[in-house]
């Protein structure tokens, strides 16, 4: 299948005026400091869940064709790459023990519901919210287990509770109800879609009020960039190479090559924060892959266009 070049960078430009408005109300105080943990409670306990609950059960009939496997094995896959790679490029140079360990959940994990979900489903509607939804529950599970261990630091065990967030609850109960074929009445499909239709501008303006107290250092950044390269570059194209050797929906493809070309994951500053880590660190991390990504995803667009995946 094609994908149109042109109306991927103009939901590029949308999300990212999107982010600039978030970071406009936080740099000039149009908003309460207070409003972006509002935002991102609001997102993530209520808009979130009933977007992905919603995505699973209006496409319930795709869901048990096979591509569920398909696409957890692939998230593990291109997180274990991801990781075996950063472990031995991150042991070259001076670069100390807590930026290590930073750079190496920044470069195995993407900001997959912030900025994925939204893409998708803007680009593919209901399926690819379906698919890109089941990839982010496959990360969640990832991020909170394996990302948390590789972070390290106390409190570890605390986090693992963060696998069962309202998301992945959500999509818990709409593959069950889609497994067992419970009827879902009319007006809890609408409900559920148009509270999770405020995901988009939420999200996107938490993720542009997250950048506001991020400094870029030229210094720090040549550290970030063989992790941005990795994180946007090469573990998406190596990962997609390997997508054509797997029998799936073509739309699952698509959306499991663009979920791969995502930036750093947001939670990854929330993380180093909880783990005692340099969060001024993680957070240029996931500014600068997210400023690349407006160049990278264009551009693994036409790769994906060039070799007709």
């Amino acid at each position: 299948m094609i994908i149109d070049l042109g109306q991927v960078v103009v939901q590029m430009v949308v999300m990212l005026l999107i982010v600039s408005a978030g970071y406009a109300a936080r740099r000039f105080q149009w908003l309460e400091p207070a409003a972006d943990a509002v935002f991102s409670q609001t997102v993530v306990r209520l808009t979130a869940p009933c977007l992905v609950f919603y995505g699973i059960l209006v496409s319930r009939d795709k869901l048990f064709t096979g591509n569920l496997p398909l696409i957890a094995l692939a998230v593990g896959a291109a997180v274990l790459l991801a990781g075996v790679m950063a472990f031995f490029v991150f042991r070259i140079g001076q670069i100390r023990s807590d930026h290590r360990s930073v750079l190496q959940v920044a470069t195995m994990f993407g900001n997959v519901s912030f900025l994925g979900i939204p893409l998708c489903y803007g680009l593919f509607g209901a399926d690819g919210l379906l698919y890109a939804s089941l990839y982010a529950a496959s990360q969640d599970l990832l991020f909170w287990s394996v990302g948390v261990a590789m972070m390290g630091g106390s409190g570890t065990a605390g986090n693992w509770k963060k696998m069962f967030n309202p998301s992945f609850i959500g999509i818990l109960l709409a593959i069950l109800l889609a497994a067992w074929r419970v009827p879902v009445p009319e007006f809890v499909l609408k409900t559920t879609s148009t509270i999770g239709a405020a995901t988009l501008p939420l999200s996107l303006m938490v993720v542009g009020a997250g950048f506001c107290g991020a400094k870029a250092e030229w210094v720090i950044l040549r550290k970030l960039l063989p992790a941005a390269g990795m994180k946007l570059v090469v573990v998406p194209m190596a990962m997609t190479a390997l997508l054509f050797l797997l029998p799936m929906d073509p739309v699952a493809r698509c959306v499991l090559a663009l979920e791969m070309s995502m930036p750093s994951a947001a939670s990854t500053v929330a993380l180093a924060r909880t783990m005692g880590r340099d969060t001024g660190f993680a957070a240029q991390a996931v500014l600068m892959t997210t400023t690349l990504s407006a160049v990278s995803v264009p551009l693994m667009v036409l790769a994906l266009n060039r070799f007709a995946i």
